[in-house]
């Protein structure tokens, strides 16, 4: 989709050069506008991104703009290879590095992100580093306390041609309003930017569905430990230490930001893969990641949150119009697992019924109102017990696929409506229930922020979701959902 000035020649030059070079159209007009300094929407493995040129604060005022999002939200800047990062470094204002160097100096990046790079970049992976003279105060939310910035780089070829064919590095946010669901699909997009952005690359759903993971160690917020520095001299530099006040050396722990697809077991479980050793899996036997913190969980900073150096740590998020009850389930006992997570299902879907079966109570209880129509999304295609709700419903069941269609091709439907064996006793006016279910955690993740804007669209006014427990990916599922929810209610 292209929103262009017909006038404007210089638009129909790049297409003709990138004809002529075999570049494809969306590849050159998305070059052509980023080059203008203006917004274009690409897609990612995460979500789509509102990209905008990382080194122009006039190109990023309008994704600020676009979005409606706070000045002070910090932006994940995009590169499409580590030399990119690098030559981010290499300014005429660092001339302690040499721009000359040919061969990739990781020097420049803490040692402590190493490994990370090594095993998953590119991927969903974002790690906050030191910033680049050359990146505006705009990309940081105007926090220069922190003097830090966010970096990514995507697992998206469309992505990461971009950047690469454009020669910048991108500030690119979700391509959303500020404050709903992110989106995974270009429709999600065009409901929420229609007119805002010159071009939007549809490029089908998004495959993780969800935010990257962001991984902060090294700055001045986070807790430090006293460790041997010796022993962990392959991770430890100027970077991740600090003076306490005892003048004791000390180290400053990694943490999760912002948990996603690269989990804290992951973390956990990596390896050393390094370019001058491709073909030997390196394992540091003492690991200063085997000491990772979750932000929320394990580790709490108010100045995190009152000056954050990545998205995500101090405004309400992912919520859609209608309002959002997450049903947490009971923590496990981890001494007979598949019993409690069996038991634990079973607990979160019976208050998740009993809530249906009151919902006139529940609705006075968190000041709702009348709510005549509810959609609940649940994991596992097991309607059984759905036979249990009472007869105030007409139950419908929602099948929502994700697909590479054209924008018109709705991405939902309804079927009629399906007998459960619900009595009905011919009353007229009944509360409507839209069902939706995912197949498991991964779907649920997947399709979570598509699933929120579809009950949007189908005009529900509650929305009833089925919680997962927090390890694994269900960690970041339930850090989007907590804080979509208005409601949250603890099953026992």
């Amino acid at each position: 989709m292209l929103i262009s000035d017909p006038t404007d020649k210089t638009l129909d030059r790049v297409s003709k050069i990138g004809i002529e070079y075999k570049i494809p159209e969306w590849l050159a007009k998305s070059v052509y506008w980023l080059l203008k300094e203006e917004t274009v929407v690409i897609p990612t493995e995460t979500v789509y991104g509102l990209a905008a040129n990382a080194l122009s604060e006039n190109a990023v005022s309008k994704i600020y703009k676009a979005k409606s999002r706070p000045s002070d939200n910090p932006l994940i800047v995009h590169v499409s290879s580590l030399e990119m990062l690098l030559d981010l470094y290499k300014t005429s204002e660092n001339e302690d590095l040499d721009s000359t160097e040919t061969s990739l100096n990781l020097d420049i990046i803490p040692k402590i992100y190493h490994q990370l790079v090594y095993q998953f970049w590119p991927g969903p992976l974002t790690i906050v580093l030191p910033r680049p003279k050359c990146i505006p105060d705009i990309v940081l939310g105007y926090n220069t306390k922190s003097n830090t910035v966010a970096f990514r780089l995507p697992d998206h070829e469309i992505a990461r041609a971009i950047i690469e064919l454009s020669g910048l590095p991108l500030a690119a946010p979700s391509a959303n309003s500020s404050g709903l669901p992110s989106p995974t699909l270009a429709k999600h997009v065009l409901s929420d930017l229609d007119g805002l952005v010159p071009l939007i690359i549809d490029a089908g759903p998004c495959q993780v569905g969800l935010e990257s993971t962001v991984i902060d160690a090294i700055s001045e917020t986070l807790p430090n430990i006293k460790l041997d520095i010796e022993k962990f001299k392959e991770q430890v530099d100027c970077y991740n230490t600090v003076m306490d006040s005892d003048d004791n050396l000390m180290v400053k722990v990694p943490c999760i930001l912002r948990p996603g697809k690269i989990t804290i077991e992951k973390i956990y479980g990596m390896i050393n893969k390094s370019p001058q050793s491709s073909e030997q899996d390196l394992q540091i036997k003492t690991n200063m990641w085997e000491f990772t913190r979750i932000y929320g969980k394990s580790f709490k900073n108010r100045d995190v949150e009152i000056a954050p150096t990545t998205p995500g740590m101090k405004y309400r998020h992912y919520s859609p119009h209608a309002k959002v009850a997450l049903f947490v389930p009971p923590k496990q006992d981890s001494s007979c697992q598949n019993r409690a997570e069996s038991a634990g299902i079973e607990a979160t879907k019976s208050q998740m019924l009993n809530t249906l079966n009151n919902l006139a109570i529940f609705s006075n209880d968190n000041d709702l109102g009348d709510i005549k129509k509810v959609g609940i999304i649940y994991i596992k295609h097991q309607y059984d017990w759905l036979k249990s709700i009472n007869n105030e419903f007409n139950v419908k069941i929602l099948k929502y696929e994700q697909n590479n269609d054209s924008l018109a091709i709705e991405d939902h439907y309804i079927d009629k409506e399906i007998n459960l064996g619900l009595p009905n006793n011919g009353k007229d006016g009944r509360n409507e229930l839209i069902a939706c279910s995912v197949e498991n955690i991964l779907d649920l993740g997947c399709s979570i922020f598509g699933l929120l804007r579809t009950m949007d669209e189908l005009k529900v006014e509650l929305i009833m979701v089925e919680g997962v427990l927090e390890d694994n990916e269900g960690l970041a599922i339930m850090n989007r959902l907590d804080k979509a929810a208005s409601t949250r209610i603890l099953c026992k």
